[in-house]
């Protein structure tokens, strides 16, 4: 069940017990929203949600170089895309499974920091990917991540990529560890003033 007829079905268990319907996602101090995911898991963003400001961001590093780019960040997670082209191939020609990899290590980065306050980031721990169909070039992978686990030292966030014809690809799971000082998205720091 997706998590809009959870929220849907949750809703009509409250009329039929006689309580007011819930509301949109609660906002939090400090700016962040709460929003319901995956049962009784929910994603907090805590950091701005620009996405013109993050696809820069990703253009000027690993992202860049295979053209990954977030199309949407949603109450469940993040959305984003990559084009297979001639340098996303392995051998073989097709996708080479750790373009996949950073794929999905990009967007879990991403996800994570976006929900950390700024005096705390995310560095990466162990990500593993288990392949599941070949994608021929010239197709665009859409990449979606969504939370498995947010604690306070440790978050963990999968990522599903799939073929242009909707055939799931790839599912992929990132570990990070989550440390004490400022970094990561939106941070002064971590965003460096460009010299002319």
């Amino acid at each position: 069940m997706r998590p809009a007829q959870q929220a849907e079905a949750a809703n009509a268990a409250r009329r039929r017990c006689g309580e007011p319907r819930a509301e949109g996602p609660p906002a939090l101090e400090g700016g962040g929203v709460q929003t319901p995911t995956h049962g009784t898991m929910s994603i907090t963003w805590r950091r701005p949600l620009d996405l013109d400001r993050i696809n820069a961001r990703i253009a000027r590093g690993a992202g860049g170089v295979f053209k990954i780019r977030l199309t949407a960040i949603t109450p469940e997670g993040l959305e984003g895309e990559m084009p297979v082209e001639e340098q996303h191939l392995q051998p073989f020609g097709l996708l080479h499974g750790g373009v996949s990899v950073v794929l999905s290590e990009t967007m879990g980065s991403i996800a994570c920091s976006l929900t950390l306050p700024e005096d705390r980031h995310a560095v990466g721990l162990e990500i593993n990917a288990n392949h599941l169909a070949s994608v021929l070039p010239g197709q665009t992978v859409r990449g979606v991540t969504r939370p498995f686990h947010t604690g306070r030292t440790t978050q963990v966030w999968q990522t599903e990529i799939f073929r242009a014809d909707g055939r799931l690809a790839c599912v992929s799971r990132l570990t990070c560890a989550v440390l004490d000082g400022a970094g990561g998205m939106g941070s002064a720091e971590a965003t460096p003033a460009r010299k002319a």
